[in-house]
């Protein structure tokens, strides 16, 4: 399983782990796996306003 990883995750980083926006993908704005409406929830935890954008 070691010996798969690193090929695996490089595979998986082509098409993960950026910034989307697609109107199709029910999870909704997407920032490095985070989605804006988990972020939102999190921020005022951290003494912050929760409408800053995921990517901002």
């Amino acid at each position: 399983m070691r010996i798969n990883f690193l090929p695996s995750l490089k595979l998986t980083l082509k098409s993960e782990g950026g910034d989307v926006d697609d109107k199709r993908d029910p999870g909704g704005r997407t920032s490095r796996g985070v989605i804006q409406t988990v972020y939102d929830a999190y921020r005022p935890f951290e003494g912050a306003a929760a409408s800053r954008r995921v990517d901002g």
